[in-house]
């Protein structure tokens, strides 16, 4: 296949491109600013307890990530579909699912912050 492109063409890319990659780089200095703020405010203990929680939350969201990329293909092929009814219920019952999980593995933590954290 050969498709034929325009200037306008990648003009058009980077305009719709431009919010997302903003937003990045944005997400980038939130996300990665913490520890130099907290190193200024918190003790080195403190720090450790903030990075070990931080890692067990990582984990967490990657386990709920993994699953929702899991269930892309299935959205996909119901939106083609037009099965709005079941897209609708899917996407409700993983975001309820969703917030189950991280609010029991937060509870989970929680109960079990002196062995986590000694």
């Amino acid at each position: 296949y050969h498709v034929k492109t325009t200037k306008s063409h990648y003009i058009a890319i980077l305009r719709r491109s431009s919010g997302f990659f903003l937003f990045t780089l944005l997400s980038i200095v939130v996300l990665q600013t913490d520890y130099m703020v907290i190193s200024q405010r918190l003790t080195p203990a403190d720090i450790v307890q903030y990075t070990v929680t931080m890692k067990i939350f990582g984990l967490v969201f990657f386990i709920y990530t993994a699953i929702l990329q899991a269930l892309w293909p299935i959205c996909a092929e119901l939106r083609v579909k037009q099965q709005w009814k079941k897209l609708n219920k899917m996407i409700g019952v993983n975001i309820l699912l969703g917030s189950l999980y991280v609010v029991g593995c937060t509870i989970f933590i929680y109960l079990f912050k002196e062995q986590i954290f000694s």
